[in-house]
């Protein structure tokens, strides 16, 4: 994980009401800007997720360098105009990164991301519930004894989690999709890996009743190059179907959602359409 960055030494994240109002603007574009803010410290800092509390307040999620001499997870609580209220800091004494954000059933918050701060570990998931304080109520990691990267979370109907990334636990230099699924109390159920013999990684995952959805980027199946890759697995973590989207240059999916219809849309960047050479944003329903 890099936590330089090769054209400054300092990093600020910045929240924008215009994130909101860039939704709305579809509807109104004459919606000023509300308000824009800036925070962090001497060292990286970046902003990976975000989510709006029941007093209309916000919870960023971020990573920082700011306050320890690797990286740790970085809560921020502002209020509804992104005044500054509280902050925390998760993680150990190594590196630690940030994912996704989401509340939880018994009104906590649980955040996902990557460390390798337990000894003879190397990255692992990590996963760590907090009171809407941000106080710890407990953090959990999981894996292998290789390198282990999440990137997406979701909560589940049974009060768990199901967290989604990539794991180079494969025998060769190239990763795999790891699916890890726990209780409401954060213990492992069950891990699944999904690829082939070349690098695959999922991005984003949804909870579903009957399983679980998840858009990614597979080079082991496709047209060519990277593509934009969509599994669905049911609730043990085994592959229902999968779909690959691209054509021959390189195509990678990042998010994906479920629609009001019962369709799947996904959201990435392509290279084999639109301008020639470069990524292009990509909507696929």
């Amino acid at each position: 994980m890099n936590i330089t960055n090769p054209f400054s030494l300092k990093h600020h994240f910045y929240l924008r009401a215009t994130i909101v109002a860039c939704l709305i603007s579809v509807f109104a574009w004459a919606q000023p800007q509300k308000f824009q803010k800036v925070y962090g410290g001497y060292s990286y800092d970046q902003g990976n997720d975000l989510i709006q509390l029941p007093d209309t307040g916000y919870l960023l999620l971020c990573t920082s360098g700011s306050f320890s001499s690797s990286s740790d997870i970085y809560l921020l609580k502002v209020d509804k105009k992104g005044n500054y209220e509280w902050q925390h800091t998760y993680g150990g004494q190594d590196i630690e990164g940030a994912c996704k954000i989401k509340l939880t059933q018994d009104s906590h918050i649980a955040m996902a991301g990557h460390t390798n701060s337990y000894p003879g570990k190397s990255y692992d998931f990590y996963l760590v519930k907090a009171a809407l304080n941000g106080d710890t109520v407990w953090t959990k990691h999981y894996g292998s004894n290789e390198w282990d990267f999440a990137n997406s979370m979701d909560t589940c109907a049974d009060g768990g989690f199901i967290i989604a990334g990539k794991t180079y636990d494969t025998g060769n230099a190239y990763s795999d999709i790891l699916i890890v699924k726990t209780d409401a109390d954060g213990n492992e159920m069950w891990q699944k890996k999904i690829g082939g013999n070349k690098d695959d990684v999922a991005n984003s995952i949804i909870s579903l009743m009957d399983g679980y959805i998840l858009c990614g980027t597979t080079e082991s199946i496709g047209a060519g190059g990277k593509d934009i890759y969509v599994v669905k697995v049911d609730l043990n973590g085994n592959v229902i179907w999968e779909r690959t989207l691209g054509g021959a240059e390189d195509d990678v999916g990042n998010s994906l959602i479920i629609t009001y219809d019962g369709k799947v849309l996904c959201a990435g960047g392509v290279k084999s359409f639109g301008f020639p050479m470069n990524f292009n944003s990509y909507l696929m329903k």
